[in-house]
């Protein structure tokens, strides 16, 4: 799927999902912009399946695509290791942006995430 969104907002997804994970790995793409203004990620929000619970979660990153690096450990950069309190049921849990390394992207420029968490209870869809 492709969302967008505007300077100094949030990408939004859904929170339908109904399957539990240890873990999911995505791409970002970041669009060129005439301004060259980078796209920065400040810290994700998670879906996780059990409410006020703590969980350490880890997120790696790696420029360019994941195919063909799914199973590669030392292809990813570890960006984040920390615990978090997860929130009620169906509720987003923030990473604190404190434990987050921003990561600046300048378009066209594709980089890829896997976020994982001590216990299968990452829900996506």
């Amino acid at each position: 799927r492709t969302w967008g969104c505007s300077d100094e907002s949030k990408l939004e997804t859904t929170s339908d999902g109904e399957i539990a994970a240890y873990g999911s790995m995505f791409e970002v793409y970041a669009v060129p912009r005439e301004d060259q203004q980078p796209l920065v990620i400040k810290t994700f929000d998670l879906l996780i399946e059990k409410p006020r619970v703590t969980v350490r979660v880890l997120v790696y990153t790696k420029p360019g695509t994941l195919v063909g690096h799914e199973l590669d450990g030392s292809a990813w950069t570890l960006i984040c290791n920390t615990t978090v309190m997860t929130r009620q049921y169906r509720e987003f849990t923030s990473i604190p942006n404190i434990a987050f390394k921003d990561i600046h992207m300048v378009g066209p420029e594709r980089r890829s995430f896997y976020i994982t968490l001590d216990e299968s209870s990452l829900m996506y869809s």
